[in-house]
């Protein structure tokens, strides 16, 4: 028998084989659930991060045209962001979320709700319940902050006509 002669078809049946088992194993689609445990998971990082003093989670997870718009309309970008930062101009001492929905948009997602934030920023407290949103971008198999939205503070009596 001439085995010269298989070799294209030990080739193909090899390559068929492969691909059978990659399909097997290719990633299944990421649901919203998955997507908020995934950032939730970020956001425990640069929690911790900040406790620590440790810019370099920020550094690596803000996208270099990173902006956040605080509830008094100021915009601040990642540069500014990480000098607040290291100077302790801006300081949290806690984020609380409530009510998160997730939109995935593609591989990205977009996160609405609810934060109950103690800080301050240069001197001026951000204190209280905010209705909020996040756009976080997937890269690979990690998430990046690329934009993030802190709206005017709920005052107590909005609060309790949402919950009736």
């Amino acid at each position: 028998m001439n085995y010269i002669a298989l070799i294209p078809l030990i080739f193909l049946q090899a390559i068929f084989v492969f691909s059978c088992k990659e399909t097997e194993t290719a990633a299944q689609p990421l649901t919203e659930q998955q997507a908020l445990q995934e950032i939730m998971q970020l956001q425990r990082k640069l929690a911790v991060a900040d406790k620590r003093k440790d810019r370099k989670p920020y550094e690596k997870y803000l996208l270099e045209d990173y902006v956040v718009t605080l509830p008094n309309g100021r915009q601040i970008g990642k540069t500014d962001y990480l000098k607040a930062f290291e100077n302790r101009d801006l300081q949290i001492a806690s984020v609380e979320f409530q009510d998160l929905k997730v939109k995935l948009i593609g591989k990205d997602a977009l996160i609405t709700g609810k934060f109950i934030v103690d800080g301050n920023l240069g001197g001026q407290e951000i204190k209280g319940t905010f209705r909020g949103a996040g756009l976080f971008i997937k890269r690979g198999e990690e998430w990046f902050v690329a934009y993030e939205h802190l709206g005017p503070r709920i005052l107590e009596s909005e609060s309790d006509e949402e919950s009736q």
